[in-house]
């Protein structure tokens, strides 16, 4: 499960999902069974596996909480939750640049 901020959701301006591209172009190139999860596909066009569960300008206690944006249309069901759903065999966790940005201290 991509897990965290924008740097794993990934912007418009830069390649579709961010790190997730290269890091699906590198499990394909060496064989390597897979399976994103998550309930997140923003910002992956082209991408054979799009889901993630990146969501741009959240801190680390959004993302294990869970938090509502309704504003962007966006829910994030919390840490708990989405291992309970999910049931990833590994998370990749890219966040805290946002709290670092807040003043928030890790």
């Amino acid at each position: 499960m991509p897990f965290g901020d924008s740097n794993t959701r990934g912007t418009l301006s830069e390649p579709a999902g961010g790190y997730r591209l290269p890091l699906q172009s590198l499990l394909d190139s060496i064989g390597c069974r897979y399976d994103f999860v998550g309930s997140q596909t923003l910002h992956s066009a082209g991408m054979k596996d799009p889901e993630h569960e990146g969501i741009g300008g959240w801190q680390l206690l959004h993302l294990l909480n869970g938090h509502d944006e309704p504003s962007r249309n966006i829910r994030s069901y919390g840490a708990h939750y989405l291992m309970e759903h999910y049931h990833p065999d590994v998370i990749l966790l890219m966040a805290g640049v946002n709290d670092i940005f807040a003043g928030i201290s890790g």
